[in-house]
Formats: structure tokens, C-alpha cells, sequence
């Protein structure tokens, strides 16, 4: 789907280009002008499907959700072409779940743009975020690979007061809205909430990794279409699907991920054509520690105990930042009135990275300025020391 969905695209971009498709029994010819590949195809090891492309006719490699670049699979693909072609990637997750660095595929970042940023410049959607507390408790949910164990946290939330709360919650808040995706936690999960959606008399079908293609097609095109109000799945929809008129999610499967929570949420974040808003049904379940679940509230950097119950959640965010932009131009009034003696601490400090004895006299300075100055000297080793001297000139510089 998502081959061909990328495929379709280019397509229609450059009606004049030979767009063809590489993946499992679909064998795209080398010579064609794109090849929209399956990097499981090409990036297995010993891949002779690889073998018959020619690192001399590329001259671009581009990587969609390339924050999947550094896996072992991509790289193959990469050696394989070597220098011999220019690399290039967009993704809207500049995080991996396993920690490794893009640095092993890419050579710098060139653009970067903070969806919050692109919802205020008009780029992606606005919000609207309800906040739905459930009494699941989640203190006993085991941990896996930085998340929940998705075993452990199905028994937890795939329960019936809850599932009836998610219904619940749609009949009240989301009953307005055309195409409701909802993120469930498993299979049974998913099911067992397209179950109930229809025992009350909403039309909901799930998609799943072990949909038939022939039946998923179908009912993403009758969501497309808005002939089918609701859709749950489970790890399907969750990253590149182009499904625009989404316009409520809702999050029935909690996650410590803020990667997943920021590719569930974007699914219903893209602009279109009648599209006002896109509604968030964020379900927060009690758990020891509320900055643990990751929320709305917690990935845009508010309190992760606030209740979201209005139109627009970027009200918080915008009238977060104003305070602090206002605080921050406090801060530097305050300083332009002391330019003079803290270049004069600046001095100190640069005479005190040769000899760290020089330390406490400029200590005293930095405490008259009214800054907050540690006794760095007294750090366990050079480095420590260096890093914490240069942290502390940059803290007074003017």
C-alpha cells in the first residue's frame, strides 16, 4: 500500500517518468526512471534483486521516514551504491526506538521544521484535544524496548469498561466527524473495539496485518470515500499512510513512546479540502507517574496532568511560548544594564580554563552578578571541568 501509494504520487507529479515498483513478485526494470523499491526486497542479505541495478544510472536515493535509515537493512542498500549517488531523506520522526544514530546514512541534517511550528504557519492541521481519563490502572504493565509490553498492556486496557468508554467517547465528542482512525493496543484489541462500535450502531471495520491487500484496499477506500465512519487498527496505520481527511483520532492504545505517540497523532495532522481541524480523543489511564503515558499534554511540553477539554490546544502551546519569550526578554533587559561586567567575567573565565585555581575569585564575580555559580573547579576529572567552564561563560555571555 504504501508502494504504491508513493508510486501513484510520483506518477501523477511527472506524468512523463517511468515509475515502477520493486517488491516481493512485482519486479520493477532497472532501467526505468524511478524505482519505488521494498527495502525487506533489496536489503536482505546476499539480495540478488539488489545485484541488478546499476549504481552508475542513479542519481538519487531517496528515503522516506528515514529515521528507519540506520537499520542494517537500509545500509546494505546504502554500501551497495556506496558514493556513487547522492542520498537524500525526509521523515517527520527524527527519533529511533533503538537509539542508533542517523549519522551512519546521512551526513547532516539540512532542514528541520518542529510540527508545532508547522501547525501555527499553517502547513499541517490544527488541533482540537479532548482528554478522556479511564480508571485502567497501568502501575503492573511490564516494559519492553522503552514501551509496554504489548501483551501486558492489552490484559490492562482491553476490558470492557474501558472499550465501552472508548465508544462512548466517540457517540459524545467524535459522532460529527467523518474519518475516525482509532489506535488499538493488539489484534484482539482492535477487534474486540470494531465489535462494539457496531453493536451500538456504529459502521467500523479493522485493518490488520493479516488483512487480505484485496480487503484493505477496500476499506481504506470506503474510508477515503467517507462511507465508512470508523476505522481501528493495530500497528497498520500507524507510520506513512496518506490518509488526509482523517479528521479525529483517537488514542486507545497508550504508549511511553513519544516516537508512537507523534506518529499516531500525525495520521490525522495533514490538510484537506472541508478540513477544519482534526479532533484527538486522547484516553490517559492512571498510572504512578502521569509524566510517564505519553499525552498530548506531555509531547507539546505542558503539564502532563492537564485536562485538554477546549477548541484549540495551541492556545497552550502559543501562550506557553509567549511567556517564556517574555521571560527570556526580561532576562536580557536585565543584562544590557550589566554588559560591561560580564564581559569582564567572560575575560575571567577564559583566564581560568589555563588554571583552574583561578576559579574562586571568578566565582565571586559571577555571584555578584546575581548568577547562580557552582564550585566547578572542584569537578572529578579535566573534562567534567571544561564542559561545566564553557557551560558557564555561555550562561553570561551578552
Amino acid at each position: 500500500e504504501l508502494l504504491a501509494q508513493a508510486a501513484r504520487q510520483i506518477q501523477r507529479a511527472s506524468p512523463h517518468l517511468v515509475v515502477e515498483i520493486d517488491q516481493g513478485s512485482r519486479v520493477a526494470n532497472p532501467a526505468a526512471d524511478v524505482v519505488v523499491a521494498s527495502v525487506p526486497t533489496l536489503g536482505r542479505e546476499h539480495s540478488e534483486r539488489l545485484q541488478r541495478y546499476d549504481p552508475r544510472r542513479f542519481k538519487c536515493i531517496i528515503i522516506d521516514e528515514a529515521h528507519h535509515a540506520a537499520a542494517e537493512t537500509y545500509m546494505r542498500i546504502l554500501d551497495y551504491f556506496k558514493d556513487k549517488v547522492f542520498v537524500w531523506g525526509c521523515s517527520a520522526t527524527l527519533q529511533r526506538h533503538d537509539g542508533l544514530g542517523l549519522t551512519r546514512a546521512f551526513d547532516k541534517i539540512v532542514y528541520e521544521k518542529r510540527f508545532v511550528e508547522m501547525i501555527r504557519e499553517g502547513w499541517l492541521s490544527r488541533l482540537r484535544v479532548l482528554t478522556v481519563r479511564t480508571k485502567s490502572r497501568l502501575d503492573s504493565v511490564r516494559s519492553y524496548a522503552g514501551d509496554f509490553s504489548t501483551s501486558s498492556l492489552s490484559a490492562a486496557v482491553n476490558v470492557q469498561e474501558r472499550n465501552l468508554a472508548v465508544v462512548q467517547a466517540y457517540k459524545s465528542l467524535a459522532a460529527d466527524r467523518r474519518s475516525v482512525l482509532v489506535f488499538a493496543v493488539d489484534v484482539a484489541h482492535a477487534r474486540d473495539l470494531a465489535e462494539l462500535f457496531t453493536h451500538y450502531g456504529t459502521q467500523a471495520k479493522c485493518v490488520l496485518g493479516s488483512t487480505r491487500m484485496a480487503e484493505r484496499e477496500q476499506i481504506l477506500h470506503e474510508f477515503r470515500t467517507g462511507t465508512l465512519p470508523v476505522v481501528v487498527n493495530c500497528g497498520i496505520l500507524t507510520e506513512g499512510t496518506d490518509i488526509p481527511n482523517i479528521d479525529c483520532v483517537i488514542m486507545a492504545r497508550p504508549t511511553r513512546s513519544a516516537v508512537l505517540f507523534q506518529q499516531m497523532l500525525g495520521r490525522g495532522m495533514r490538510k484537506h479540502e472541508g478540513k477544519t481541524d482534526c479532533l484527538v480523543v486522547d484516553f490517559v489511564d492512571s498510572f504512578k507517574s502521569d509524566a510517564t503515558q505519553i499525552t498530548v499534554p506531555t509531547l507539546l511540553g505542558l503539564d502532563p496532568t492537564l485536562v485538554l477539554d477546549h477548541d484549540d490546544v495551541m492556545d497552550d502551546v502559543l501562550m506557553r511560548r509567549k511567556a517564556e519569550q517574555q521571560l527570556q526578554q526580561r532576562k536580557d533587559k536585565d543584562m544590557v544594564g550589566k554588559e560591561g561586567e560580564c564581559h569582564t567575567v567572560v575575560r575571567e573565565f577564559e583566564e581560568s580554563l589555563k588554571d583552574r585555581h583561578l576559579l574562586p575569585k571568578t566565582l565571586g564575580s559571577l555571584q555578584a552578578l546575581g548568577f547562580k555559580a557552582h564550585k566547578i573547579w572542584q569537578a572529578p576529572n579535566t573534562q567534567i571541568f571544561y564542559r561545566a567552564c564553557r557551560a558557564a561563560m555561555q550562561s553570561c555571555e551578552v
